[in-house]
């Protein structure tokens, strides 16, 4: 079969084959792949489902088609939707520990996979860990959103919070994102 190099994969060689990509087993992997074999079976969408691990010993994805879209505010309302539906899939799980939720940690547009414009799925599950959902909510504003500009941040906070229903905790989410005090 031929192997296909796949852009993206900072420190690992990402390859697709067929309907599958391979990556390289890493710490975390056996961590990640519960987590992705419990969004399977809670018929969750939105992260590769993993099929195994080859004769090289890489882990094997399923291949997400679709695109990562450019930085900008389109489709901020899916994308917290998204991160809404796999933060109430871990909460009060083991995998969530003595935290809130399973944070993703890299919500970045270029592990966002988008079809005809539509976010519908996360890549690159490698940084999941136990933590608040405001953490993760505050990286995927900083991705996601041009935070030096005050109008972009407001309507883009905005758009995020409503579709993620943060409601109160709004004024949390917009704390963690101001810079820690100089000194």
């Amino acid at each position: 079969m031929n192997e296909t190099p796949l852009p993206g994969g900072c420190t690992n060689e990402v390859v697709r084959i067929g309907d599958t990509v391979r990556r390289p087993l890493g710490a975390h992997s056996p961590f990640v792949h519960r987590l992705l074999l419990h969004f399977e079976r809670h018929g969750w969408r939105g992260a590769p489902r993993y099929l195994g691990v080859d004769g090289k010993g890489r882990e094997v994805l399923a291949f997400l088609d679709g695109q990562a879209p450019a930085r900008s505010t389109d489709g901020l309302a899916e994308v917290a939707r998204l991160v809404r539906e796999f933060h109430d899939l871990t909460a009060g799980t083991e995998f969530a520990g003595d935290q809130e939720v399973v944070c993703h940690n890299d919500l970045s547009p270029r592990n966002t996979v988008c079809r005809d414009g539509v976010p519908v799925a996360f890549l690159d599950w490698d940084l999941a860990a136990p933590g608040r959902r405001v953490h993760d909510l505050a990286h995927l504003c900083r991705r996601h959103l041009d935070l030096e500009d005050p109008k972009v941040a407001a309507e883009g906070l905005r758009t995020i919070c409503d579709a993620y229903g943060l409601g109160e905790r709004r004024a949390e989410l917009e704390a963690a994102l101001q810079p820690p005090p100089a000194g």
